[in-house]
Formats: C-alpha cells, structure tokens, sequence
C-alpha cells in the first residue's frame, strides 16, 4: 500500500520545510527538508500510518537510536508522529550513495573492506547499548565520498526494523514479516527466521551475505519464492566467493572470513564486531591476501634461506626466542616425549596459506611422508577423527574459524590424540604463546617466514631421531 500523504512544499512540526523527496522505497519515504530557524539542510523519513501501539513503540526506539553518537551512524536529530499517525524521523543530511548504487561496474575488494570495517565501527557501539541493526542491507549503507581520503560511511536505520515487528498492517515494502518475523529475506541470519531471537552476531551474518552480493553482484541465495529464501537460509550451505568468482582468483583466507560470517550457528561465526574488525584490518595492512596472486609473490619475497645444518643444531638445544624479533629464524623445542612414529608416516598440515602448504605438501611428498591439509582448526580436528594414523601434526598459529592455539589445546584435551607431536608455525615470534605451545608439548616452533625446506628438514630431523635415539 502506498502512503497516504506526499509531503512537498509542507511543514512538519512548524520546524521543517520539505523541498523535495530523494527517496523512496524500504520502510517509508526520504524528504530533503530545511530546518526553518537553523537554515540548515536535513533528511525526513516518513513512515506510513501507524497503530497507536506501534507510535509508542517508535517513540521509545527513536530515543534510544538518537542517544548512538559515532562518525560513522548517522545522526538522528528529532523524530515524532503527525496528525494523521505518519511517524518521522529527522536525520542528517548526507551527500553521496548507499552501497546498492556503486557508481562503479565492479566493486574492488579492497575498497568494500575499508567499508565494511566502518560499518562494524557503527556496530560496535549500537551493540554496546543493546541495539541490534537486524535489517543490515546496501540501501541502508552509505558512502560519503571524501577527495584525497578513505570514502566516508553512514549506517542509516537503526532501529528501524524492530519498531515493525509487533505491526499487523500490511504494507508494500522491502521489510518483508512472516508471521513476527521482520527484515529484508535476502539478509535475515537463519536464528532471525527460525525464533526472532537475535543479538550482535545476526548482523555479523547480515555483514558476510553484503560481503558476497557487493562483489558477485548477485543473491547469495535466490529462489521464486521469499519462502524458499529464508528455506535456503536456514538449510543450504553458503557458495564460497572463490567458486562464484573463480576469475577474480581471492585468497581462502578471505573466503573463510566471508564463511565465518555466514556460519548457520551464531556460536560458530566472529563473536563480536570487533573481532570481524580485527580480522578485516589483517588484510587491510597486508598480513592476509586478499587475492591469490599477492600471497604467492609475497611469499616468494619473503621466503628466506635456512642453512639445514643449523636446523640440526637447533634440534640439540632448546632456542629460546628473544622478543620483539621477527627475523625469520626458526625457534625450536626439545621433544618433551617419545611420541613420534617409528617411521615416516601420514602428516597432518593445517594452514590457510595455500602457497605454503602446497609447497610443503610436494616436498614432504618427495620424501615419504603422506599430507593431509585442514585450512583451520576446524578443519583439522575433523581430518584427526577421519584419520586415524596421522602421527604427526603442522599448524599455523594463526588462521580464521579456529587459530593453532586452540587447535593445540582441543589435541591436548582429546584422550586418543593428546599424545600426537605438533609443530607450530607463527608469522609473530610471540614470547607468551611460544611458552603456552611450549607448556602443551609442542615439539617445533617455527617464525615465519621460513624456507619450506627447512621445515621439511626438521620434520625429517626428528623422524631421524626418534629412529635412531642416541
């Protein structure tokens, strides 16, 4: 159903002049109006006549979201109900486009990252006071752009899907409610459908769909039907970015950032928006790749020489990592056990540097050993449950879904795995962490960048010595 009343040329609440609508679409219609006694430019949503219930309900959600003040939330400056039960909200007049208008063909990773982590700026804070976006969606993104800096985001409508919730009437609008219900289909985290329950991580789920639809251009999930949408929501398993865009050739660290967000159980996706925000700033400052190409010529400009003779050296003494230093070198504990197999065996190898692990992969191939690969801590306790005589564990420290460390501590706490030799490979020479790898029995600790071949040297090396104990 269409509004009831256009607003040109009127005056709402004897304090703005309505010039003329920008906007339509979503929940309600977008006026540029002047503040009269301010002389000073404002955006008017109006929303279609309401209940007396869902007028209270706006008066007290209005309330809380002109309390968010933060550069990146757009600032809401009055809010109140008309005559006729029209709800408004006064917000700042902004200068630029929402996200679902890119005035680009394509969408540069990079770039939308930049966004994205303003956006969970935006979040951060709404999630401190209890509120929920729960309506996340490019239209409700927009970009400001800034000459000579980092284009410049507004989160809009915060708030605004909760206040429909208890609304009975029906309206054509891009809220779509099934029974309670409320959101866009397209970005509603399966608990959203399932219960309405939401908190801080329904968002985080709507933030990875926005991900995925911004550069694929195109539905993460589709279907005839919105039904069959939410369906697909609750049930189907995610496209990863890599096979919708094979041609763009991106990292699977970033696909497994887009993956963690899109988990089905909010338990299993980034706890909070600020560690999906930690994690954006990874590629941002150049410690994950956001493409393929970039991790395989940084790797090769980062590889070094490691003289195999030292590595033996090494092995015959505990290494103690002076902190601070990242220079490469590899760091090593004594085995604290006799754990190793008698005899070259299958190796589990668990790291989201695909340039690394195919690497060592050939090597370790080349010299008996039989790989196994897990790109995450996740990924390996399930190859340790389907692989029964692997004797012998690599990991990364540090990897999305579950990092080394963890993954170090669930072997431990296995009773039929705890026993299993771990070598653990770290792109930070961290004093602390070393001491907990070192404290649950890791044999190798390993700072990279190394040269692979030295790695496959220390494994060897140990093999060798626990062939022949001296």
């Amino acid at each position: 159903m269409p509004l009831h009343h256009d607003y040109r040329g009127h005056i709402i609440a004897q304090r703005y002049e309505v010039l003329e609508l920008i906007g339509a679409g979503g929940m309600g219609l977008v006026y540029k109006a002047r503040h009269i006694a301010m002389d000073r430019f404002v955006a008017i949503k109006v929303l279609p006549e309401s209940s007396a219930n869902l007028v209270a309900r706006f008066q007290r959600e209005a309330r809380s979201m002109s309390q968010l003040n933060h550069p990146n939330v757009v600032q809401v400056y009055d809010f109140g109900s008309m005559a006729n039960r029209d709800l408004f909200l006064v917000m700042e007049y902004l200068e630029g486009y929402p996200l679902s208008r890119v005035p680009t063909p394509e969408v540069e990773a990079k770039w939308l990252l930049e966004i994205i982590q303003q956006v969970c700026a935006a979040l951060t804070v709404a999630h401190e006071k209890g509120i929920v976006h729960r309506d996340l969606k490019p239209d409700n993104i927009f970009v400001t752009p800034k000459p000579g800096a980092k284009d410049h985001v507004k989160v809009l409508d915060f708030g605004i899907a909760k206040l429909m919730e208890d609304s009975n009437e029906s309206m054509d609008l891009t809220l779509t409610q099934v029974g309670r219900l409320c959101g866009t289909p397209h970005f509603m985290a399966p608990e959203q459908i399932i219960d309405g329950v939401v908190d801080g991580r329904t968002d985080i789920y709507a933030l990875g769909v926005l991900i995925f639809q911004t550069l694929a251009k195109r539905r993460l999930f589709d279907a005839d039907s919105m039904q069959h949408v939410l369906s697909k929501h609750v049930y189907e398993e995610p496209e990863g970015i890599r096979q919708a865009m094979p041609a763009q050739s991106f990292s699977r660290e970033f696909e497994a950032l887009i993956l963690k967000c899109l988990e089905k159980k909010p338990e299993d996706r980034y706890r909070t928006v600020e560690s999906l925000h930690r994690e954006i700033g990874k590629f941002l400052s150049g410690e994950f790749s956001i493409r393929d190409v970039e991790v395989m010529s940084s790797a090769e400009d980062l590889t070094i020489d490691v003289d195999p003779k030292e590595i033996e050296a090494q092995f015959k003494r505990k290494i103690t990592p002076t902190p601070g230093s990242s220079n490469g070198d590899m760091m090593v504990v004594m085995p604290t056990d006799n754990g190793l197999a008698q005899r070259k065996g299958k190796v589990l190898l668990v790291d989201d540097s695909l340039y690394l692990s195919n690497q060592l992969t050939e090597m370790l191939h080349n010299d008996g050993f039989e790989v196994v690969l897990g790109r995450n801590g996740l990924e390996g306790l399930e190859q340790l449950e389907l692989n029964s005589n692997i004797f012998m564990v690599v990991t990364d420290m540090n990897m999305p879904v579950m990092d080394g460390m963890a993954f170090l501590e669930k072997i431990r706490q296995h009773p039929i795995m705890r026993d299993l030799p771990v070598m653990v490979l770290s792109a930070a020479n961290d004093e602390k962490l070393f001491q907990r790898a070192s404290e649950l029995g890791a044999f190798a600790w390993v700072v990279k960048p190394a040269d692979p071949k030295a790695i496959v040297q220390a494994i060897n090396q140990v093999a060798k010595e626990r062939l022949n104990p001296s």
